[in-house]
């Protein structure tokens, strides 16, 4: 691994430390990393002294952070910038310009999301954030051009798919505020949820379109590529920029930077500058849509090389990609089930089936969508476009609501920070394992962490704790 990626992972693993509960695993986790991809002794000190500098950074930051939030549940009325659409009997988010997390329950008064405003009610203070019950609203300014743009583009689109609209909404713009816990569930329980959340899938497949457009018009490569990358850039501003999609869009930045010098790029790298966000926000090292987002690429990165090292893997034809996607799914899987495990209290058993077959659908319906957001001006077409679109949305849905029915799809989990932190050695294990020359230390290492990991709900408590079965 590239010293960028090493020096990523620890300022990672040092911000994790201060911003977590669990700090004790979270800084042995970075000292893992500043051990395993340090070669000398000059190196571990160097990404020694930045995982301290992101734990440093962090500890600074939880505490302003838990400042401001005191500040704020002794408050009668707050100042905040509205996530979504208020209106008497609404319960939306918005957050105040110290970054906390504010949520009301709207009595009176309305405002459009991304407006400023000024509400008055009972603060209470909540995990991650306060809590404003009774609020009585009044608005200060009205929202920024570009969340108005994509308010508007939104109201559009409702009138367009119907009751479909809020799947439609959460995988074109991000928007996810309107989708049903019934239909969470049912993504959930089919390990399909990262699909409702605009990441490094609906990004790529978005990109790989707007390069077949631009090959079909006869662009040159370099042309093409930056073609790309402004289209990209510009779809992930106007949707708000969510956390996953910066990542994406700058690792397709990196990428296409590369091939225009003509340089050859190490993935690693390119997954460090995809992951460079915490320097600019600290906090977003905490978003789980961050994480899982990181998480997968790592495992796209791990099943390149197994799939480049196992021969069956390199058939051609439709068997070929058949076994290298199953290969993908299923790392991918194992790697981020710590981090749902512990979000989610769930892990989908059969995800890398369900993803298997609903990613091609994927593959056709976001270029679809994403043709539809720029007909909006030309009412007949966009309505033409969405008609195609219906029955792809339909066969998505029906794929997980069919996953998620099947005996075992998934298992619920009570994961305690003991077992996360064996389950992330594990996967960290597996990973070294997968990229290694000589793997046999590293899959040792992985097999027993998993071994542990089984056996240990069969040691008794000793603790004095009441259990329900």
């Amino acid at each position: 691994m590239p010293l960028v990626g090493a020096a990523v992972l620890a300022y990672a693993a040092g911000l994790l430390s201060g911003y977590g509960d669990a700090a004790a695993w979270t800084i042995a986790a970075g000292i893992g990393v500043v051990w395993l991809c340090a070669r000398q002794r000059r190196e571990r000190l160097a990404l020694g002294a930045v995982a301290v500098a992101g734990l440093s950074v962090a500890v600074v930051g939880r505490r302003e952070r838990d400042a401001c939030q005191e500040r704020l549940a002794r408050a009668d009325s707050l100042e905040i910038t509205l996530g979504a659409d208020a209106s008497p009997g609404a319960f939306v988010s918005g957050r105040h310009a110290c970054g906390v997390a504010v949520r009301i329950a709207v009595d009176t008064g309305s405002a459009p999301g991304g407006a400023r405003l000024v509400a008055r009610g009972q603060v209470t203070a909540a995990r991650g954030g306060v809590i404003l019950m009774h609020a009585h609203v009044r608005k200060l300014s009205g929202p920024e051009i570009l969340p108005r743009f994509r308010a508007d583009v939104a109201r559009r689109l409702d009138s367009l798919f119907g009751e479909r609209a809020p799947l439609v909404r959460a995988l074109l713009i991000a928007d996810m505020q309107d989708l049903s816990p019934t239909l969470r569930d049912r993504f959930a329980a089919a390990g399909l949820s990262h699909m409702l959340s605009v990441s490094g899938l609906h990004v790529g497949l978005i990109a790989v379109a707007v390069a077949l457009i631009a090959q079909l018009l006869g662009m040159a490569r370099g042309r093409g590529d930056a073609v790309v990358v402004i289209v990209t850039t510009v779809y992930v501003v106007v949707i708000g920029a969510p956390l996953p999609a910066v990542r994406a869009a700058a690792m397709l930045g990196a990428y296409s930077l590369g091939r225009a010098v003509q340089r050859p790029t190490s993935p690693w790298a390119v997954l460090a500058i995809g992951a460079v966000l915490p320097l600019v926000d600290s906090r977003s090292v905490t978003d789980v849509g961050y994480q899982l987002s990181v998480v997968g690429m790592v495992a796209l990165v791990a099943a390149g090389s197994i799939t480049r090292r196992w021969s069956w893997t390199s058939e051609r034809g439709w068997r070929g990609m058949l076994y290298r996607s199953l290969v993908t799914s299923t790392i991918a899987t194992g790697l981020t089930a710590p981090l749902v495990a512990a979000t989610f209290g769930r892990i989908s058993l059969v995800a890398p089936v369900s993803n298997l077959v609903a990613v091609p659908v994927m593959a056709v319906l976001q270029p679809m969508l994403f043709l539809v957001a720029l007909l909006l001006p030309l009412e007949t077409a966009a309505r033409f476009v969405a008609d195609a679109c219906v029955p792809l949305l339909a066969a998505v849905d029906w794929i997980a609501s069919l996953a998620a029915r099947l005996p075992g799809a998934s298992v619920n989990v009570v994961a305690d920070q003991t077992a996360i932190a064996i389950a992330c050695v594990a996967g960290v294990a597996m990973v070294v394992a997968a990229v290694s020359r000589f793997p046999g230390r590293a899959l040792v290492a992985g097999l027993a962490c998993i071994a542990l990991l089984i056996w240990r709900p069969l040691i008794p408590a000793r603790a004095e704790l009441t259990e329900l079965h």
